[in-house]
């Protein structure tokens, strides 16, 4: 397997991420869950990761594949992100005879989270087309130095058990389970710092 180099993201590489992660998650089930319809998956999915890539980008904290195959969105210790564009986001794009079950669902996963400072892996994804081809370690192994040379924990929801095993062999453990409803099962992952 080749070896994938890994860039970090700028101004400039905002749409490259939007395109990655939304190329990535079409077959992700919870993701899916909350955007079952092919169109407002593509509209709204696409609106949520163009939020986070912003922040992170901003951030010093998104990552590209070199050949724009895939990203990674970390959101370190005291950063944020525009909740009301978000809040404004999930009203529009999520069907209202669901959204109650949505937020619900959301506020399961965001309890998981640590209570300590830590790093937060808000997405993680490889094109379909380029899955199993050493992108996700790449990512991994480039973008959890800063939170190392932090000496700070990390976090991730997983939201496909296909993917647990590669967050395993960096050290992060599913810590729980997460379901409610018709939601699919998610997982939180925890990362001891090092």
């Amino acid at each position: 397997m080749a070896t994938r180099a890994v860039v970090k993201a700028a101004g400039d590489d905002l749409e490259q991420c939007v395109s990655a992660l939304v190329l990535a998650f079409s077959n992700d089930p919870l993701v899916r869950w909350m955007f079952p319809e092919p169109d407002r998956y593509l509209r709204y999915f696409g609106e949520m990761v163009r939020i986070f890539s912003t922040t992170t980008i901003a951030n010093g904290t998104a990552y590209l594949a070199e050949d724009f195959r895939a990203a990674a969105l970390w959101m370190p210790p005291g950063s944020s992100f525009d909740r009301g564009a978000l809040d404004k986001l999930r009203q529009a794009g999520i069907e209202p005879a669901r959204q109650d079950e949505v937020v619900s669902m959301l506020g399961l996963m965001g309890q998981t989270h640590p209570q300590e400072e830590h790093w937060y892996l808000q997405f993680l994804g490889v094109d379909l087309a380029r899955q199993g081809m050493g992108y996700g370690t790449a990512l991994l192994e480039h973008s959890l130095k800063a939170v190392d040379d932090a000496h700070l924990p990390a976090f991730l929801v997983s939201s496909n058990a296909r993917n647990q095993p590669l967050y395993e062999r960096f050290g992060f453990r599913v810590t729980d389970v997460v379901q409610t409803g018709t939601s699919p099962s998610v997982w939180p992952m925890y990362r001891d710092a090092r």
